[in-house]
């Protein structure tokens, strides 16, 4: 049809696509408005190879149209392409769908996105913890805001104030810092038991479950800890405190909490307390520990520390004494004397 037109001619077996020179050709663009090209700058399109395979924007026009393709959404990176596409929907008497070249995503520092960065495959999002309506929310907001500052977005709400027409026209930035964040937002505003079920889910997904895991128990667990988790990755440490004989020890946290002059003896009035007190819950804990810095005449934070390493491993997570009675007053006992 095209060559018989004049409007493509034979190269060999190839047909290619006549670009008559000197003209504009303009399309609008739902978020930059009026773009134009010059012919001038495009030249003849191939259309056809010799093997008889189709080029990408003859393919495009052809399969977008036999779709019956309404909106083609894409990066910006492809409106040098929209223009080829044009002539050929106009060429070949085909209605023209409405165009929107969305800004490319971005590296922190303002390169193309890598795999450090954050460019990866949505599988390796799930495997990190992320949850999938934090990642559509965050994913909501990459060059586009629905005002007031607001960022955690639900979809129904996206759905409801999205207009494509608000988009920025500029490339928006992937921060891995920022979608932690949101993450952890979900994190903390779900619904316990639900968010107990998704963390064992995702532990069983990793094999990390035994047979000495408690439901009950883990949603104690969980209720104590959402508030500062970011993501369910973050429940693997959590379940090694509580489920497992032995604490993963961070080396750095022994040298500085359990290896000064004092700590062995500090330790072990914290077992003898414990190990006297008839209650073990986390209010009689917290106020024996309190009685024993005032007679040992140190400061609260003094038996905190130590303890919390000695019994985690770790300097962070959730209040001392809810973890202390989360994890019982044998397996503390337990772990306090590896270092009296």
């Amino acid at each position: 049809m095209l060559v018989e037109k004049g409007l493509a001619y034979l190269e060999g077996p190839a047909i290619i696509f006549r670009v008559e020179k000197s003209k504009k050709v303009a399309f609008e663009d739902m978020i930059r408005g009026r773009v134009e090209f010059s012919t001038d700058d495009i030249k003849d399109q191939v259309l056809m190879k010799s093997d008889g395979t189709p080029t990408y924007n003859f393919a495009c026009v052809v399969d977008d149209h036999e779709m019956q393709i309404t909106h083609v959404i894409r990066g910006d990176d492809h409106i040098s392409n929209t223009p080829k596409q044009v002539m050929l929907y106009e060429a070949l008497e085909l209605k023209l769908p409405k165009f929107a070249h969305i800004p490319l995503i971005l590296s922190k520092d303002g390169g193309r996105m890598s795999k450090r960065h954050g460019a990866t495959s949505i599988f390796e999002y799930k495997n990190m913890g992320v949850l999938p309506e934090a990642l559509a929310n965050y994913l909501s907001l990459m060059g586009w805001a629905p005002g007031n500052d607001v960022e955690i977005l639900p979809v129904k709400e996206v759905i409801k104030l999205f207009d494509i027409k608000d988009v920025n026209k500029t490339g928006a930035i992937f921060d891995m810092d920022k979608l932690s964040w949101i993450n952890g937002q979900y994190i903390k505003n779900m619904d316990t038991k639900e968010l107990a079920a998704r963390a064992e889910n995702f532990l069983a997904g990793k094999k990390i479950i035994d047979d000495k895991f408690d439901r009950d128990r883990w949603t104690g667990i969980v209720a104590v800890y959402k508030e500062r988790v970011r993501t369910l990755e973050d429940f693997v440490s959590v379940y090694k405190i509580f489920f497992c004989d032995e604490a993963e020890y961070d080396e750095k946290a022994v040298e500085k909490y359990l290896k000064k002059p004092n700590s062995k003896n500090i330790v072990n009035r914290c077992k003898i307390v414990i190990e006297s007190k008839d209650k073990f819950d986390k209010a009689s804990i917290e106020e024996s520990y309190r009685k024993l810095a005032g007679e040992l005449k140190l400061k609260a934070a003094e038996l905190i520390h130590p303890t919390r390493v000695a019994i985690s491993g770790k300097t962070v997570g959730a209040g001392l004494f809810d973890m202390m009675e989360l994890l019982g007053r044998e397996k503390v006992l337990k772990r306090l004397a590896k270092f009296c």
